[in-house]
């Protein structure tokens, strides 16, 4: 599902006074008035990695088990100087799961699979046969992303996103940094993936060597219903 920064504030050095100077201007001036101690500094503590890694586990899991249709601004940029920008439709209400884009729809409605792309203005479909249960198919997706973020194989170690409001929501961000090197990554160098408070997608960022895919919500409905699941397959 690259390494996060934090940027160092830069210093600011004083000039050294020699001590015979201090002693003169302390004896033509008086000493200073005293000022009431502040209270010191409190560091924020880091959040451990395996409390991180649960956490976006946990939010993963309730954005399959919860309802949503959301717009993405879908955007691509290669190391090669390409670019692509579009607007994808998602839609979740378990165990429905469609995803439109480019002409084409995928995911599941019931336990039928989807499959159509527009080819030379035609729209073709594959084979609409049985899909896994939708519990066997969450658990597995939790599987995989939970094998590679956690020993023994830990590909990725999981960082704090920074901060974002996304369309007026409070977006709880999760980072994944590569460290461990691998074939063909499935998250990329880096990966960044931002939830709502009840589970609902609003970023998706994946840096891979070759260049940076990014999905931004900018539209967000919690009520879904069977026309909505229609029109998807209609426009798809």
């Amino acid at each position: 599902m690259g390494r996060l920064r934090v940027r160092e504030v830069a210093s600011v050095v004083l000039a050294s006074v020699p001590l015979a100077a201090v002693a003169v201007g302390s004896a033509l001036l008086g000493s200073p008035p005293k000022r009431s101690a502040s209270p010191p500094a409190v560091a924020t503590p880091a959040v451990p990695e395996p409390v991180l890694r649960e956490g976006l586990l946990a939010m993963y899991g309730l954005s399959r088990r919860t309802t949503w249709l959301v717009t993405f601004e879908y955007h691509r940029r290669t190391a090669a100087g390409g670019r692509l920008d579009l607007r994808l439709t998602e839609l979740n209400r378990p165990p429905d799961h469609l995803t439109s884009g480019l002409g084409g729809i995928s995911g599941r409605v019931g336990d039928r699979k989807v499959a159509c792309n527009e080819v030379d203005g035609r729209r073709l479909c594959g084979p609409d046969g049985p899909d896994v249960p939708f519990d066997e198919e969450t658990s597995a997706q939790l599987g995989e992303l939970r094998d590679v973020l956690q020993p023994p194989a830990q590909w990725y170690a999981v960082e704090s996103g920074p901060p974002r409001v996304v369309i007026g929501e409070r977006a709880a961000c999760y980072a994944l940094r590569r460290i461990v090197n691998v074939p063909d990554p499935p998250y990329g160098e880096r990966a960044e993936y931002c939830f709502a408070g009840d589970g609902v997608p609003l970023l998706t960022r994946i840096e891979r060597r070759e260049g940076t895919d990014e999905r931004v919500a900018v539209a967000v409905s919690r009520r879904v219903g069977d026309g909505d699941v229609q029109a998807l397959l209609a426009a798809g």
